[in-house]
């Protein structure tokens, strides 16, 4: 398919000035990501001091600059596909185009490589059919198919404008064309065994838990008695995982289970009741584990130094659930309580707040009571560590606190899903923010409980006592009912759902208010799950590029958007 000039005209039209308090939209060479998500002149937003001059959004800051429209703006005035005859008053005037003579016109050169941009018509790309990582037979490609690919592209990059897609900084040109070229429909598989004692059946349970820690430098494996951490390289993911460390429910740590070391000197009490847990859920972060269990125990283990553990906290409770924060200085528990003198039943948040010295761990401990009987069944921190998301085992409710001070937590956020009860529901099963903080996706396991993603209106609170009531934004259908965990990308215009059998979907929507351009494929397959807890765990990279998956097998997966050979096509949904 042809393009025209008309079609890049908008994108390097940003807001640039202010005339009267009129915001005057024009071609800029410094476009940038603000925090509020929005895209402008980055000489613009310095002299507006924090406001936005599009969403009028106070108190935010720069991003980072937004290279795929500083480039198109460069590459179009190298050519001077924009001529200073057809700027008037700060705005392109492409009403005199139809004279032009197209044959000799220097701007068209840039249109089509900007074409080749878009859809990938370079020899790199035409070489895609001709390998494939795992043998799959690459579909030959229909005039239908590319020109349709070639309208899913271009409406791609016309969300740069909208800062939806272009949150992240990024220093390797390559590496971004190559991720414009193939995501979401083109990936490279990386698959790592880290289990190699025997062959089991696919529905075989082998680890309860896993995780992935935020930095992809690690991840854990974690049975009834056991753990074992593996390490990643970020930079070479070609190379298999490592052992890192490993311990047992009694104490024992060492690099490999032929190498334990002696627990750490305990208490007789303490002794007695470790000898008797078994572990139950864990999360990992850049430098260390965090285990919970039964009889109320949860444990802190230095990963960088064999597996050690460096605190042990005793609930009188339950625990129910735990998270911890990508910036490993908050960790928060479920807890279902009873009051000492009705007996009735309470939820509990217990926030331990860290604080690591040069030879110990200080930890704060702070505990707040939610306004519902309903145990909590889920927790979730927001990726800057500000906000806490919670999900309730029976009445479904979900609800978003602030803890920017740990001490004086704030309910900011709450809400209701109307679910099915049967036995085979397991409710509301992951709730993760966008980057903004606004967007936030539910996922649950129900009859007709398909993902959604909603507007939480959290910057739309007046007061101190002010409650936001989200509103729902998209209903994603195409995934089922059935979806265990979702993974969303730093880019904000893709998520990724995992569902009970194990196969995981990429939603790809510029705008998560609309099916217009919504996108849906299906990125890999990997180990199915009964229970949520049980599920995968899914971590994008910082840039977007890869997704990391890691399933109750040990088998670790990573889809490589900005691979150029070895491709395979990703089965599209819708």
């Amino acid at each position: 398919m042809e393009f025209k000039q008309s079609d890049f005209e908008h994108l390097v039209e940003l807001p640039s000035e202010i005339d009267n308090g009129e915001v005057l939209y024009s071609p800029v060479g410094d476009a940038s990501m603000l925090s509020c998500g929005c895209v402008i002149s980055e000489n613009l937003f310095t002299s507006l001091k924090g406001l936005c001059a599009v969403c009028y959004a106070k108190d935010i800051h720069l991003v980072g600059p937004v290279y795929q429209l500083r480039e198109l703006y460069h590459l179009l005035m190298s050519q001077n596909a924009f001529s200073t005859e057809y700027v008037k008053s700060g705005q392109i005037n492409l009403s005199k185009q139809d004279n032009l003579d197209t044959k000799h016109n220097k701007g068209i050169p840039i249109l089509d490589a900007f074409h080749q941009i878009l859809v990938g018509a370079s020899k790199e790309t035409q070489a895609f059919q001709e390998k494939s990582n795992q043998g799959t037979v690459f579909p030959k490609n229909d005039p239908q198919d590319i020109a349709k690919l070639d309208s899913d592209l271009l409406h791609i990059s016309k969300s740069a404008q909208l800062g939806v897609s272009t949150s992240t900084t990024h220093s390797n040109p390559e590496l971004e064309l190559n991720f414009a070229r193939n995501f979401p429909f083109f990936k490279r598989q990386y698959h790592f065994i880290t289990q190699k004692t025997k062959m089991l059946l696919k529905t075989s349970k082998i680890f309860i838990n896993n995780a992935i820690s935020p930095a992809l430098n690690q991840f854990v494996l974690l049975n009834e008695t056991k753990f074992q951490v593996y390490s990643i390289d970020p930079i070479d993911y070609s190379s298999s995982p490592k052992m890192k460390c490993c311990g047992k429910s009694t104490g024992e740590f060492g690099p490999s289970f032929d190498s334990l070391n002696k627990p750490v000197v305990r208490d007789k009490e303490l002794i007695s009741k470790l000898n008797k847990w078994e572990y139950l859920a864990c999360r990992i972060t850049k430098n260390m584990l965090i285990i919970s269990g039964t009889r109320g125990i949860l444990e802190i283990y230095d990963t960088n130094d064999n597996g050690k553990c460096i605190y042990t906290y005793q609930s009188k409770f339950p625990i129910r659930c735990i998270d911890v924060s990508n910036d490993e200085s908050l960790i928060a528990i479920g807890i279902t309580g009873k009051d000492k003198f009705t007996q009735s039943e309470q939820t509990l948040i217990t926030f331990l707040r860290l604080d690591f010295l040069e030879n110990e761990i200080k930890v704060d401990v702070i505990t707040v009571t939610l306004p519902y009987k309903d145990p909590l069944n889920l927790l979730q921190f927001s990726p800057d560590s500000q906000y806490l998301g919670c999900a309730t085992a029976l009445e479904f409710r979900f609800m978003v606190i602030s803890v920017i001070d740990p001490h004086e937590p704030k309910l900011v956020m709450k809400s209701l899903r109307s679910l099915d009860s049967s036995l085979e529901s397991e409710g509301i099963t992951d709730m993760q923010f966008f980057p903004d903080n606004r967007t936030l996706t539910l996922t649950s396991v129900a009859f007709n409980g398909s993902p959604v993603v909603i507007d939480s209106k959290l910057n739309s609170i007046v007061g101190l006592q002010a409650i936001a009531q989200p509103t729902m934004l998209l209903k994603v259908d195409e995934v089922g009912s059935a979806i265990h965990k979702a993974c969303i990308s730093p880019r904000g215009d893709a998520v990724a759902y995992l569902d009970r059998s194990g196969s995981c979907y990429l939603l790809l929507s510029p705008i998560m208010d609309g099916n217009e351009h919504k996108r849906v494929v299906i990125v890999a397959e990997v180990a199915n799950a009964v229970r949520f807890k049980e599920a995968a765990s899914m971590r994008f990279d910082s840039d977007g590029y890869k997704l990391y998956i890691l399933d109750r097998k040990g088998s670790l997966y990573i889809e490589d958007f900005t691979a150029s050979s070895d491709l395979t096509r990703c089965k599209l949904i819708s």
